[in-house]
């Protein structure tokens, strides 16, 4: 798998997340300053409601840049079977009882985000995240188990690019 390639189309996918929070964060503001929403009396909230909302899609929106940056100052590191699953590492992952597999990217932001490459959808997933934590250190091959919704789920690690 093409490191460099995958690590454009996350920042790409970022950069369009951060465009929809910059474009929620002025409409957001522009419903808190319009004149129709300045209060008529104390019950009157919607402006006060409207500045939260900008306050809060501001915020997202310093997150989104700051994801992209943390993404952009990756180096592509290249794993093997004796190399330990870090931050940059490709992984796929089967659940063993259902045989499900899945694409993720132990990433240092961003964790949640969905993308497609290559025809693979990969799931962007976070060391502070359960997986994560548990994926840390491994190696191919590996199996474990993690608590899911309280219940045992074991998996193995299929591959580490």
């Amino acid at each position: 798998m093409d490191k460099i390639g995958l690590l454009n189309t996350i920042v790409s996918t970022l950069k369009r997340l951060h465009q929809s929070a910059e474009n929620a964060a002025q409409e957001a503001h522009h419903v808190a300053t319009h004149e129709e929403n300045i209060a008529e009396n104390k019950y009157d909230t919607m402006g006060l409601e409207a500045s939260y909302l900008a306050h809060g899609q501001k915020k997202r929106q310093a997150e989104c840049e700051a994801d992209v940056i943390r993404i952009k100052a990756l180096q592509p590191i290249i794993f093997n079977a004796e190399t330990a699953i870090t931050i940059g590492a490709v992984i796929l992952l089967e659940n063993i009882e259902t045989e499900t597999q899945q694409w993720l990217f132990l990433s240092p932001a961003a964790g949640g985000v969905q993308l497609q490459y290559t025809g693979k959808t990969i799931t962007l997933i976070t060391p502070s995240s359960p997986l994560g934590q548990a994926l840390i250190e491994r190696h191919q091959g590996d199996d474990f188990e993690l608590s899911i919704q309280g219940k045992k789920v074991a998996f193995e690690v299929l591959s580490v690019l």
